[in-house]
């Protein structure tokens, strides 16, 4: 009997001290770090944007000299495609208009008044295009396909903002279908480059290098 209680008391001591050294060794051991934000992994870490990486100015112009090329190549298609899409805006407008109530047409008009303002054509700098103004026009494509795609979303902005009846979102959202479908058409009837440049091709004249000046004789 003294030898099975012994036995159990040593049991007893032998895992105490395990906890014991468990629990010394965890309290010395450091902190890990805390979780990693959403999406952080695509942002650029505190060290890189102090020391920001080192400029390939020749890859950088030879990147410049195949886009002016492209553009110059693809020049009919994309003119082909922006009047396309000229096209295509005028006849939705056309057909919403023809949804909208007299009252409606007048918040339609003013909007639409609103968004040919910021579009108009201002006085641009001669200078080149910085990369950074080269990297947004290449995602301006992107942007323009997501905000034609999305039906649901222009539709609620449109109910919003025009006070749509339950008879007049039926008949919107027809429209953002078939334009949605003519759209994509539109998209697939041209090369994939010419989608992705041309947001760029507006600014050609400032992303092509400028003429070397021919010296006197």
């Amino acid at each position: 009997m003294t030898q099975r209680l012994l036995v159990a008391v040593l049991t007893v001591l032998v895992f105490a001290s395990g906890f014991a050294a468990r629990v010394w060794t965890e309290s010395k051991r450091p902190l890990p770090p805390p979780p990693v934000a959403l999406g952080a992994e695509f942002a650029p870490t505190a060290t890189a944007a102090a020391t920001p990486a080192p400029v390939d100015e020749k890859k950088l112009a030879e990147r410049r000299a195949q886009m002016i090329a492209d553009i110059s190549q693809l020049a009919p298609q994309i003119a082909m495609y922006h009047a396309r899409m000229d096209e295509l805006d005028a006849c939705f407008d056309r057909d919403l208009s023809a949804i909208l109530t007299d009252p409606q047409r007048e918040v339609w008009a003013k909007r639409r008044q609103g968004h040919a303002d910021k579009a108009a054509p201002v006085q641009k700098d001669p200078s080149q295009l910085t990369n950074e103004e080269i990297e947004r026009g290449i995602r301006q494509p992107l942007g323009i396909l997501l905000a034609k795609v999305t039906v649901s979303e222009k539709l609620k902005r449109l109910i919003e903002y025009h006070k749509l009846d339950a008879a007049q979102q039926v008949q919107v959202r027809r429209l953002l279908t078939e334009y949605r479908a003519k759209f994509l058409d539109l998209v697939d009837s041209i090369p994939p480059t010419s989608f992705r440049l041309s947001g760029l091709a507006q600014d050609f004249q400032k992303l092509a290098p400028a003429p070397a000046s021919v010296a006197k004789p």
